[in-house]
């Protein structure tokens, strides 16, 4: 009858230890999860924030070649397109000498 109490003080004394080694790795387990989930939520904010800024950049561009589009077409030809001379010496052609 000993035997059966010291066999059953042995397991109870075994799956003990095994619960507390178990507990031991959820505390580690649930400690590193929190710092994953906070630095993920940190990246989170920080991608947003540039998702922001390169949408306002990109309204900005936008607003941009908009205005852009409105010029009249003989405002965004170049002088060459709309008949000017090259220079010559630094200077217009039409204001070299003969």
């Amino acid at each position: 009858m000993i035997l059966v109490y010291r066999e059953a003080d042995y397991t109870i004394q075994d799956l003990e230890q095994k619960l507390d080694s178990n507990l031991e790795q959820l505390a580690l387990i649930q400690w590193e999860l929190e710092e994953y989930k906070a630095h993920t939520q940190e990246q989170l904010e920080r991608l947003n924030m540039q998702k922001r800024d390169l949408e306002s950049e990109l309204r900005a561009k936008e607003l941009e070649v908009k205005k852009l589009k409105r010029l009249p077409t003989e405002g965004r030809t170049s002088r060459i397109e709309s008949g000017e001379k090259l220079r010559i010496d630094g200077l217009p052609s039409h204001q070299k000498g003969p």
